[in-house]
């Protein structure tokens, strides 16, 4: 099984890279005990098959829409985790500044992933 997780950034934040990573490493960790407590099979595969992240960049636009068709939506077979800003650095609180995908299978990528470039 092939699989790859997704992050993509709210580019429209300007946020510096380092902010970035640390937002995209927040989503990972959320992502990661989600996995471990519902999923851990696919998650064990998953780190098994190399585990590949592909981090990509949205206009506000592209991750609203993203973030509406695929936040939280577990019963899924394809979501992803929106991370929030607590504003003690960079940005204002409350800002969502980048969304983290549970590990996809390559053969089941979504298209308005894959028009997105890479960060």
């Amino acid at each position: 099984m092939n699989t790859q997780i997704y992050i993509v950034i709210n580019n429209s934040l300007n946020m510096s890279k380092g902010k970035a990573v640390t937002q995209a490493c927040h989503g990972m960790t959320k992502m990661t005990v989600y996995m471990n407590k519902n999923n851990s099979i696919f998650w064990e595969k998953y780190t098994k098959s190399g585990e590949k992240k592909i981090v990509l960049k949205a206009t506000n636009e592209q991750f609203e829409k993203l973030s509406e068709k695929y936040e939280n939506k577990t019963n899924k077979n394809i979501f992803c985790f929106k991370i929030i800003d607590a504003g003690f650095t960079q940005i204002p609180a409350g800002s969502e500044t980048c969304l983290v995908f549970c590990p996809i299978q390559t053969n089941e990528i979504p298209n308005d992933l894959k028009i997105l470039k890479l960060y």
